[in-house]
């Protein structure tokens, strides 16, 4: 799931950075520099619809699709590793 997610995403966002700037350049010498702020809104008002869209339109996870939540640091190991003393397998 997360090897599509972040493929979706970067399609998106690569499209977005190549046709947003692109619209931008031709709009500006006719509207003026405010047409990209107003594009800008517009492109996050799409986003925002499309998430709300997608959040409520799929079904919730079934309860064996859920996992428990776990927050666990990245630069650390975990702090039941550390608290185990060390014992010694050759006694």
């Amino acid at each position: 799931y997360y090897v599509s997610l972040s493929s979706t995403l970067l399609v998106a966002w690569s499209i977005s950075g190549l046709t947003i700037p692109a619209v931008a350049t031709v709009l500006t010498p006719v509207f003026g520099t405010k047409v990209f702020m107003y594009l800008a809104i517009s492109i996050a008002a799409l986003y925002g619809s499309f998430v709300t869209y997608r959040v409520f339109q799929r079904e919730p996870p079934s309860v064996e699709d859920i996992e428990p939540y776990q927050q666990v640091s990245a630069q650390a190991p975990l702090s039941a590793e550390l608290a185990q003393p060390f014992v010694d397998d050759e006694q």
